[in-house]
C-alpha cells in the first residue's frame, strides 16, 4: 500500500494520541442556522459580532435572521430556492445566508468585484429567485440585470449598520461613489425588504437537514473555469467544528478577525461560522487595504487572525507596529495560498519580538472541501508542512491522475476523504466525477489537484499545484522548490516561478523576484541569485530569466495571479 493499511491505524492517529485530538467526532443533523440558534439560547447576551462601533449579542443576531428569513418566505422562497448574495462583509449579508439556511434554502455567494459578465453568470445559472447586491455596485450591473434578470432585486448599503458617525463619515467619501438607484416594485432598499418580514406573521415550519444543499461558493476547479461548488449543511458545520477541535484556543471570551470575504470558504466559514457556533465574537470589516491590516489589528486586538501570505508579509513590514505588544494574538492562521518556510520564519521570530506566544500555523484546504480539513496543531514540533488532518478526514497521495498511492515521502496528488467535501460541481456532471472519485477503499476521495506529499508521523507538506509543474525537456521541475531558494537571499522578499514557452524545450521556467524596498537592481546581486540557483538547482531547472518587479500580480483573492505572469 502506501502510507497506510486499511483497517490499520492512520500515522497521524499517534499526533492525535499527544495532543488530545480525538479520531472520530460526533456531527450535529441540523442546519447552519440550527448550530447558531443553540449557541444564542446558551448565551443570549454574548456578542456575537462588531461591525465597526456597532455591538451584537447572540439573541438580537437571530431575531434578524428570523425576520428576514420571514421576509424571504413572503418572496416566495422556500426549500431548494436559491438567492444571489453580491455583498462584501455586512450583517445584512451574513443575516441573509442564515435567513435562507432557516428556510432550506440556498445562498450563492459571488465576488463583488466580478465582471458584470461573471455575475450574471453566476446568478442566471444557478436559477435566483432573488438578488442582494451591494449599492456600489449598482452602476456596474444595472443594464446587465436589467436585460438578463427577471427576478427581485434588493439593494443594501455596507454603512446601514454603521454607528452613526462611522455611517456619516462614510457618505461624506466612499458613499459618495454610490450611484443614484431608481426604487421600483422589483428592486427596492434592504430596509424596506426587511420590514416586510417585521410586519409578517409567517411561520417557518420547514426543519432544514444536514444533507441539505446550503450555500454555493465559487471557484476556478481543476480547468480552471468557474465553477459553482455546492456544500450541505454538514459539509459547512464540519468544516467549522473539526477546525475548531485542532484550533484548540476558541472559547466564548475568544474574537476572530472577519476580515476574509464571506464568498470564499476562508470566510464565510473560518471567520463567520466558528465564532457563531463558539460564542465567540466575529469582528466584521467589510473590507480590507493589505496596508492597513497592521493598523487594524492593533486597534481591534482581535485574538484569533487569518489571511493569505501576502497578508502577512505586509503586517511584519508595517512600521506602525514596530513597537506594538501583539500578546493579545492567541492563534495566527494561515491558508489561501502557499506559506514559504522563510516567510513563516520571519512571522514567528516577528511575533516573539512583540511578546506573542503564538507561531503562525499553516492549513490546507480547497473551497470543494469548504475551508482547512489538514491543519498545523497548536502544539507541535514540526516547524514546516500545512498540518495533520483534521477528525474524520483521511488524505492520501497518489500518483498524478491515478488512484494509484505513492509510498511515504514521495510526492503525489493530494487526495481527501472528508465530511466536508462538496456535494457536487453546479450543473457540471462531468468535472464533478473528475474531482469526486471512488476508490479501492469504496470512499470517495476529492482529487485536489495539488502535490504534496506525507512523512511518517501523518505531517502533510504541499509542494505545488498540479498544473504549475513545468515539463521541461522531459524534466518534471517544481517552482515551489526553486522559489524557495531564491528567497533564501537575503534581499529577496519573495518570488514566483512560472513555465514560459520554449520552441525546443516546450517550457522553462522564468522567476519573478520582488526585492526589499529601496534595494536597487545591480550586476551583483543578479549574480548573487543566480550563483544561489546554481548552487542549490539541478542545471535544467536553473530559471532561464529573472524579472524584477516592485510588486506580483494578484487574483481577487489575494493569491498570486500565476496565469498574468505566464503571459
Amino acid at each position: 500500500m502506501g502510507l497506510f493499511d486499511l483497517g490499520k491505524k492512520y500515522s497521524w492517529y499517534k499526533e492525535y494520541a499527544k495532543l488530545g485530538i480525538p479520531k472520530k467526532i460526533k456531527y450535529p443533523k441540523g442546519s447552519m442556522y440550527d448550530l447558531v440558534k443553540d449557541i444564542s439560547l446558551k448565551y443570549p447576551t454574548n456578542i456575537a459580532y462588531t461591525y465597526f462601533n456597532n455591538l451584537v449579542t447572540y439573541r438580537k443576531l437571530v431575531e434578524n435572521i428570523d425576520i428576514c428569513a420571514k421576509s424571504l418566505a413572503e418572496y416566495g422562497i422556500s426549500k431548494g430556492d436559491t438567492v444571489s448574495i453580491i455583498m462584501p462583509n455586512t450583517p445584512e449579508a451574513i443575516t441573509l445566508v442564515y435567513a435562507l439556511n432557516k428556510l432550506g434554502a440556498i445562498a450563492n455567494m459571488i465576488h463583488p468585484l466580478s465582471s458584470s459578465n461573471e455575475i450574471m453568470e453566476m446568478v442566471l445559472e444557478s436559477n435566483s429567485k432573488i438578488v442582494l447586491i451591494v449599492d456600489l455596485l449598482w452602476k456596474k450591473i444595472e443594464n446587465k440585470l436589467a436585460k438578463n434578470y427577471e427576478g427581485d432585486i434588493v439593494i443594501a448599503s455596507v454603512a446601514l449598520s454603521m454607528d452613526k458617525v462611522t455611517s456619516f463619515g462614510y457618505k461624506l467619501t466612499q458613499g459618495r461613489k454610490v450611484p443614484k438607484i431608481t426604487y421600483n416594485e422589483r428592486i427596492i432598499p434592504w430596509k424596506d425588504f426587511f420590514a416586510i418580514g417585521k410586519r409578517s406573521d409567517y411561520e417557518v415550519l420547514y426543519k432544514a437537514k444536514d444533507s441539505d444543499p446550503a450555500v454555493i461558493l465559487h471557484s476556478g476547479g481543476t480547468t480552471g473555469t468557474p465553477k459553482g461548488i455546492i456544500l450541505s449543511n454538514l459539509n459547512v458545520n464540519a468544516v467549522a467544528i473539526e477546525e475548531t477541535t485542532v484550533c484548540a484556543v476558541i472559547d466564548t471570551n475568544t474574537t476572530i478577525f472577519a476580515i476574509m470575504p464571506i464568498f470564499h470558504g476562508f470566510g464565510l466559514i473560518t471567520s463567520i461560522h466558528i465564532p457563531f457556533i463558539n460564542g465567540a465574537t466575529a469582528i466584521i470589516l467589510p473590507s480590507l487595504n493589505p496596508k492597513k491590516f497592521a493598523s487594524l489589528v492593533k486597534k481591534y486586538r482581535p485574538n484569533i487572525i487569518g489571511g493569505v501570505p501576502s497578508l502577512y508579509e505586509t503586517f511584519i513590514n508595517d512600521i506602525s507596529i514596530r513597537k506594538a505588544d501583539l500578546s493579545f494574538i492567541t492563534c495566527a492562521m494561515c491558508g489561501g495560498d502557499y506559506l514559504t518556510s522563510a516567510l513563516k520564519a520571519k512571522v514567528d521570530s516577528f511575533f516573539s519580538a512583540h511578546n506573542c506566544k503564538c507561531k503562525l500555523r499553516a492549513a490546507y484546504g480547497m473551497t470543494e472541501c469548504g475551508s482547512g480539513v489538514i491543519m498545523m496543531p497548536n502544539e507541535t514540533d514540526i516547524v514546516d508542512g500545512v498540518g495533520i488532518p483534521v477528525p474524520d478526514c483521511i488524505v492520501k497521495i497518489v500518483e498524478p491522475n491515478t488512484q494509484v498511492e505513492v509510498p511515504t515521502g514521495t510526492v503525489g496528488e493530494i487526495c481527501v476523504h472528508a465530511k466536508s467535501v462538496m456535494l457536487e460541481y453546479l450543473n457540471n456532471p462531468k468535472e464533478t466525477l473528475s474531482m469526486l472519485q471512488t476508490h479501492s477503499d469504496n470512499k470517495v476521495y476529492l482529487h485536489t489537484g495539488d502535490l504534496g506529499y506525507i512523512n511518517e508521523r501523518g505531517y502533510v507538506y504541499y509542494t505545488q499545484r498540479l498544473k504549475r509543474m513545468i515539463i521541461s525537456n522531459g524534466y518534471n521541475i517544481y517552482p515551489s522548490q526553486i522559489e524557495k531558494i531564491i528567497e533564501r537571499h537575503k534581499d529577496v522578499v519573495t518570488c514566483t516561478v512560472v513555465g514560459v514557452s520554449h520552441p525546443l524545450k516546450v517550457q522553462v521556467p522564468k522567476a519573478f523576484i520582488v526585492l526589499k524596498e529601496k534595494t536597487p537592481v545591480t550586476l551583483k546581486l543578479k549574480n548573487e541569485i543566480k550563483k544561489l540557483c546554481e548552487e542549490n538547482i539541478a542545471h535544467y531547472a536553473i530559471p532561464t530569466s529573472f524579472v524584477f518587479k516592485k510588486s506580483l500580480p494578484t487574483t481577487k483573492m489575494g493569491k498570486v495571479d500565476f496565469q498574468k505572469l505566464e503571459k
